[in-house]
């Protein structure tokens, strides 16, 4: 009751429509989809069905032409060992041509093809024939037929008379279908067999099934001899100008052919669309009542779907948002709440990104907060070294006075900020001694050549005063200084040979200059490692990371600090990012956090690099500790791919997203869980799918392709082949 009473609210009446219309709506979609890919389906399993039943009537039908055309063999091979008509041969008395005839006569009851036989002796001028009457002309013969005589120029074919040749005379109406047998070379007679049209054209009826429009024996020459609906064959062959036969065999997937054992002939079908379509609308028909009864417990089951979702959807809502005002609906309602927490996510990320950015100044400040020498009203700003300007390059100068002088290196630094463009000073000074000192440049502007203009004003102040210059090459961020630091050092042992040093003019002279470069690479595969939960690779990672830190703790630089603090608060910049990420709460590890950041801050690393080495590795474990409790259920997994497999579509980004995780997240845990990859997973249950269809079933290789997945039959036979060393055919009769 407390749900009806629950639709009293207005908000609550709103989304119950959605929930009720958007179901319906699916409802419908599913059933008028699966009505119309039924009927696709139907169709294309007719069409199959038809083409095969039609492809089996012409095999038999030229079974049958076969059989009755080797009965007029066995006749030909009778007629010509029978006596009268042999002494017709050679006695031109009419008793023996009488006799002859009567022959003929006997031998046409034998045969319900023959409708005539016919006996022509060329030298003797012969002509004995048991039906049609037969006369000579100048151009050969002619037989009487139909009210006319047709011509028939049997001289022309008796030049191949080791072949049995079936000739097509007449045009239209007036066609007669003549078989002449092959004679072993002889050349002085011919026995020829005019055939009954009408017992072919019977024999083609009685073999055509529902589906065949049209059902004809044509000739090479494209000619229809007989059949059913002759006059639809005429019309399609002319609609579509077919010429020859393989034009014929290629005009439509309606259309089908056999050729014949009597040469040049074929059987030619025209299957009906139509009657498809009136099976499948019979079909339809049947299945309509069922479909409405379907769509009647469909719609009990929106209800009850209305029941199971929307109700846990209200009390969610009242969770969440106990002193919500309730403006728009309980979707809207969540859809706020949800884009509040995520605001803060990314509020908490740009605090941890700002942090890190101050902890990287603060650290430049404390190297040369002793060493400015600027007036006090103009303190000094490291921002812009943060925040470089498109062009803008960061130099390390070296410089050695000759002498002790006291406006060293106050001259120095008050030559470059004056000379070098802006209005932030550009030099400061990082360390300084009575020999030498130490300028760190920041060259802003986008000016080509920057060190060339530099050495130019390197040279004028060594041509005034005699001071030496060694200027490193450039850089683009702070983070480079400590390399830079160690490019200018390398570059001041070159004074001897001449004043102003450039370190891209002797970097070849240096075997090996040991640069401090900040590994960049390496802090982007831990990020990406944890971004794709690679939990070892993102350990190696820190691991390296920390074998580079002791190297640069051991070079005699004066700025490794900070060099060395930069890359830790970047790691556990990566670290807390990540967290972040994955939705961990803050307070469940803001004690190792704070403490971490406090040694990396403030105290050497030579000292404590053990300790931040085991607070760091600490914080990765509680990453993946915190990740594995938020995995899912293996068993869900594998009851997903047991139900989806069959799918073509089916893969580990679909898997992915039913779960509602990354590709790569997805992929760490199948080879976790499974302990083998989703691939060779996936194949495994098809392949024993399908053996147990081949072993069990009577299913065609076709079927059972789609069954377990795949669409094309070709890679489905070729992938078990590979598998199981034989095809499928073959495993099935093994098995």
């Amino acid at each position: 009751m407390s749900f009806f009473k629950n639709l009293r609210n207005k908000h609550t009446v709103t989304t119950l429509y959605k929930y009720f219309i958007s179901y319906f709506l699916l409802l419908t979609i599913l059933t008028l989809g699966y009505t119309a890919a039924f009927r696709v389906q139907l169709k294309k399993v007719y069409t199959k069905e038809l083409h095969n039943q039609a492809e089996k009537q012409l095999t038999d039908i030229d079974n049958d032409l076969y059989s009755s055309i080797s009965t007029i063999e066995k006749i030909q091979y009778l007629l010509a060992q029978d006596i009268p008509l042999a002494m017709s041969r050679y006695l031109k008395e009419d008793w023996y041509l009488y006799q002859a005839s009567q022959t003929l006569t006997k031998y046409t009851t034998a045969n319900e093809i023959i409708s005539g036989i016919c006996y022509i002796h060329f030298e003797k001028n012969n002509i004995l024939s048991s039906k049609n009457s037969i006369r000579k002309t100048d151009n050969g013969y002619e037989i009487y037929y139909n009210k006319q005589y047709i011509p028939f120029p049997l001289e022309s074919y008796m030049e191949n008379t080791k072949e049995n040749q079936l000739i097509l005379l007449g045009e239209g109406k007036n066609k007669l279908l003549v078989y002449l047998p092959g004679n072993n070379g002889i050349k002085t007679y011919s026995i020829f067999y005019i055939l009954n049209m009408d017992e072919i054209e019977k024999m083609l009826s009685r073999r055509r099934i529902s589906g065949m429009a049209s059902l004809c024996l044509m000739s090479q020459d494209n000619q229809i001899v007989c059949g059913y609906d002759p006059q639809h064959m005429t019309s399609y062959i002319k609609d579509n100008e077919i010429t020859d036969q393989d034009s014929l065999v290629t005009a439509s997937k309606n259309i089908l052919t056999e050729p014949t054992t009597i040469n040049g002939f074929s059987l030619v079908t025209i299957l009906s669309d139509d009657t498809i379509l009136s099976q499948t609308s019979v079909a339809f028909r049947n299945a309509y009542a069922f479909l409405l009864v379907v769509s009647l417990v469909g719609m009990g089951l929106i209800f009850l779907g209305m029941r199971v979702t929307y109700w846990p959807l209200h009390k969610l809502t009242l969770k969440l948002l106990p002193a919500s005002d309730k403006h728009g609906n309980y979707v809207e309602q969540l859809d706020a709440a949800f884009s509040n927490v995520r605001s803060e996510n990314q509020q908490l990320q740009q605090k941890i990104d700002s942090y890190r950015l101050s902890m990287q100044k603060s650290l430049l400040d404390s190297i040369v907060a002793d060493n400015v020498v600027f007036d006090t009203n103009n303190p000094v700003i490291f921002d812009h070294l943060f925040c470089l300007e498109a062009g803008s390059h960061i130099f390390m100068l070296r410089v050695k006075t000759p002498g002790k002088k006291e406006s060293f290196p106050t001259d120095v630094q008050k030559l470059l900020n004056t000379s070098l463009p802006g209005d932030i000073p550009s030099a400061l000074l990082l360390e300084c001694t009575e020999e030498y000192a130490v300028f760190l440049i920041c060259y802003s502007g986008a000016e080509p050549n920057k060190d060339e203009v530099l050495h130019l004003l390197l040279t004028d102040l060594y041509q005034e005063t005699g001071y030496r210059s060694a200027l490193s090459n450039s850089a683009e961020s702070p983070l480079e200084i400590p390399s830079l630091y160690e490019n200018t050092t390398a570059a001041s042992e070159f004074w001897d040979e001449t004043p102003v040093v450039i370190y891209s003019e002797i970097a070849e002279k240096i075997s090996s200059s040991g640069s401090l470069s900040y590994p960049y690479s390496n802090l982007e595969f831990l990020a990406d490692a944890l971004k794709s939960c690679q939990i070892t690779k993102a350990r190696e990672q820190v691991i390296c990371l920390f074998e580079l830190l002791d190297t640069a703790s051991e070079n005699n630089s004066s700025i490794p600090n900070f060099f060395i603090r930069c890359v830790l608060i970047d790691i556990l910049t990566i670290l807390s990012s990540s967290m972040n990420n994955l939705n961990v709460k803050f307070k469940s590890y803001s004690d190792l956090y704070f403490n971490t950041l406090f040694l990396c801050r403030s105290c050497s690393f030579v000292e404590k690099k053990e300790e931040i080495r085991q607070n760091i590795l600490l914080l990765l474990s509680t990453y993946e500790n915190e990740f594995e409790n938020s995995t899912i259920q293996f068993s869900k997994i594998a009851e997903t791919i047991q139900k989806e497999y069959s799918s073509p579509d089916f893969s580990i980004s679909v898997l992915a997203d039913t779960f509602h995780v990354s590709i790569a997240y997805m992929s760490y845990l199948f080879k976790k869980g499974f302990d083998v990859n989703f691939s060779d997973y996936l194949w495994n249950i098809r392949m024993k799918k399908a053996e147990e269809l081949l072993s069990e079933t009577d299913m065609n290789i076709d079927q059972i392709s789609i069954q377990v997945g795949y669409l094309n039959t070709s890679s489905f036979r070729r992938k078990f082949k590979q598998e199981t060393g034989l095809t499928p055919s073959q495993y099935r009769s093994k098995h």
